[in-house]
């Protein structure tokens, strides 16, 4: 399912929304619902496998289909330096290191953690990281001025 509903936004649904919304609104779109996901699953004792999915689906796929579109979009700003330069600190810091250090940090908190309270646990961190994430995203937001990206 991840992949095949991955593949009708990313071909289908993002080309035409692309042209008529501005890619500022997905970037806080992507975040902000992240959070309301994750603020359900912290608020209820024990969650349903049903909302875990759900977080879980809606995760990979907007890491499939709108993050790569939308990301694009910001390198297309910048000169050849300071893009190359972008992805090149993006590939490693974010996206290796991030995952073998989570790997790693989920293998610790498995050992510590019963297994309900690793579950609140986690849901409070990926809540933490969604309001970073929406503030960041806030931050990119400010410093591209609207019609800067509908020109491209």
């Amino acid at each position: 399912w991840t992949n095949g509903v991955s593949g009708f936004l990313q071909f289908v649904v993002m080309p035409i929304a692309m042209k008529w919304v501005d890619p500022r609104y997905i970037w806080l779109v992507m975040p902000s619902a992240m959070i309301l996901l994750v603020l359900c699953q912290c608020l209820l004792s024990n969650p349903s496998l049903l909302l875990v999915g759900l977080s879980f689906f809606w995760m990979k796929t907007q890491e499939y289909s709108f993050r790569p579109v939308v990301s694009e979009l910001i390198y297309v700003t910048m000169d050849f330096e300071s893009r190359y330069l972008g992805k090149e600190v993006i590939n490693l810091m974010a996206d290796r290191m991030g995952k073998s250090g989570m790997a790693m940090a989920l293998f610790v908190a498995s050992t510590f953690y019963d297994e309900q309270d690793l579950l609140s646990t986690l849901s409070n961190v990926a809540f933490v990281a969604a309001c970073a994430w929406l503030v960041s995203s806030l931050r990119l937001v400010r410093l591209i001025s609207p019609g800067r990206l509908h020109s491209i």
